[in-house]
């Protein structure tokens, strides 16, 4: 393809101090592509961090810095500057709900001061029902416990006729309880990975009550749904979405016979369980909010079907999301690493796949990394996340911090290590080049993380004269600066000589290319090359 240049400059450490809040353009909806498009047209791309905290009072503290458990102004303009664009925030059923019946309007007002403070600074913010196991006392998290302690008072509930947690997980041992009727948490870690105890009778009799149209916790989870769409759906363009349920098993749901079984990797248990549960939550939501997107997950079990929802949960809404979570288990080694690529071929192909069987229907990835900073594990992520740049997928790392996160694959996964010092190969891995905001339809986007060579490739519209927006982190990856490239495809309704596009800097670590009327319509190639790159070339 012939191609002319129509803007090239040279970065040189420029710097732009602009506030930046969200306002009705960046209304993010998905279009019958499945890309997120703001209200002025543009395909937005997220990444961003999860911030779930798993502990009463179930939201983190705005208060003084505290690199474990809090989220103050200063967190929200480090990720700004970090080009953190979103959160996926948990909202915690107890936090909801502390006790039978009773909305806690309290923790919902400190919900939305958290998202409308992430909105000041330009992030969104999706709302996520986080449990993992489903209740403290299957040493998890999730469900309010007096849901559970019903259960077990009911002698004739599947959960109190289960037999004793965690059987059959870790052979036939049982945890024993504190005085709280909890297991101890030190038993509870001692198994090294959390997901053990989905294999047992008590969590698998929980799911089973909430996946059951007459269960007490099915009730609940519709309840719940009802109150957090009422509560924000008056809010702004800063609420992206819910996402219906974290993590949601279908092992042990009748028994130790069910705890392993072949359908666990096709759809039989997804259509059977889930999609009447995400139908029925997403009526609700739609009670109070019309368009906001819903995000759903398919069982914890990996897939070996793109068949993995028969039917889309909201039949025919057009604002659905697919969302998935991409993990490997901890460990490094050549047998580690090949077992790691081979587990992330195989969600992405199976989820993309899915996603393809379904035209219009968005995707995220709500979960991945939990990871150390050494190089095997940098390694990993980094061969991850070149995969969804191919597919310009969105995603939220795990974890920003620890927020009492004693239900994870690795427990080094935070940001800050335990000294309270910012993990720099972790961040330099994450905060990486991409386009936040593009002003047309995209066909190539990637970044080589070891050169910092970024490639945009897009069909350009007119977006209502709104910018391709391009993040940069200029001191992780250009420190000696660096240069864009634009080109656009050649075209005799172009005159020779005239510039397609201008490049600037609003503010620190973001680039803006806009593109002239006369060269809408046209393929447009960025680059973005280190300098030193530059240098080399130019030698």
């Amino acid at each position: 393809m012939s191609a002319r240049v129509c803007s090239m400059l040279l970065f040189r450490w420029t710097v732009y101090a602009t506030a930046y809040s969200l306002g009705t353009d960046d209304t993010t909806r998905v279009d019958p592509q499945g890309f997120f498009r703001d209200a002025l047209g543009r395909v937005r791309i997220f990444h961003g961090m999860n911030v779930v905290y798993k502990e009463i009072p179930w939201v983190p503290a705005d208060g003084e810095f505290d690199f474990r458990y809090g989220l103050n102004d200063h967190d929200i303009d480090l990720m700004r500057e970090w080009g953190f664009n979103v959160v996926r925030l948990g909202v915690m059923w107890p936090g909801v709900e502390p006790a039978p019946g009773v909305r806690d309007d309290g923790y919902l007002n400190a919900l939305t001061k958290i998202t409308q403070r992430l909105s000041s600074r330009g992030i969104h913010t999706f709302l996520d029902l986080h449990q993992d196991l489903l209740s403290r006392r299957f040493c998890g998290e999730g469900v309010p416990e007096h849901y559970v302690d019903a259960l077990l008072a009911n002698s004739s509930s599947q959960v109190s006729q289960a037999r004793a947690f965690p059987f059959p997980a870790e052979g036939i041992k049982k945890l024993p309880m504190n005085d709280t009727g909890y297991p101890n948490m030190s038993d509870c870690l001692s198994v090294g990975n959390f997901a053990t105890f989905y294999m047992s009778e008590k969590v698998g009799a929980l799911f089973n009550d909430l996946y059951s149209p007459d269960g007490i916790i099915h009730a609940g989870f519709l309840k719940y749904w009802s109150w957090v769409a009422e509560h924000f759906s008056s809010a702004g363009s800063e609420i992206l979405g819910y996402e219906l349920l974290n993590e949601p098993s279908t092992m042990c749901l009748d028994g130790v016979s069910t705890c392993v079984r072949p359908s666990l990797l096709g759809n039989h248990l997804e259509n059977t369980y889930l999609l009447p549960l995400y139908r029925a939550a997403g009526k609700k939501i739609r009670n109070f909010d019309k368009d906001r997107p819903i995000f759903f997950e398919a069982g914890i079990y990996p897939k070996m079907t793109d068949d993995i929802f028969s039917e889309l949960p909201l039949l025919n809404d057009s604002q659905q999301v697919f969302a998935y979570h991409t993990y490997c288990n901890p460990g490094k080694g050549i047998i580690h690493q090949n077992a790691c690529y081979a587990m992330q071929d195989n969600y992405l192909r199976h989820n993309m796949g899915f996603r393809a069987r379904n035209k219009g229907l968005g995707g995220f990835m709500t979960e991945f990394g939990a990871v150390s900073d050494q190089a095997h594990d940098i390694r990993r992520i980094n061969r991850l996340l070149g995969q969804v740049d191919e597919y310009y997928q969105s995603w939220a790392y795990w974890s920003l911090k620890d927020f009492h996160d004693f239900t994870t694959m690795d427990h080094s996964g935070p940001l800050y290590n335990e000294t309270g010092n910012i993990e720099m190969a972790k961040l330099k891995m994450l905060s990486r080049t991409y386009a936040p905001a593009i002003a047309g339809t995209p066909s190539r986007m990637f970044f080589d993380p070891d050169t910092a060579e970024f490639t945009l490739r897009y069909m350009a519209q007119d977006c209502a004269g709104a910018p391709t927006e391009i993040y940069v982190n200029q001191k992780l990856h250009y420190p000696k600066g660096h240069q864009v490239i634009v080109f656009a495809d050649a075209s005799e309704s172009v005159p020779k000589g005239t510039p397609c596009a201008t490049v600037t800097y609003p503010e620190v670590n973001r680039i803006h290319i806009k593109v002239s009327e006369r060269c809408i319509g046209r393929t447009i190639d960025v680059k973005i090359l280190h300098r030193a790159t530059f240098a080399e070339v130019m030698v």
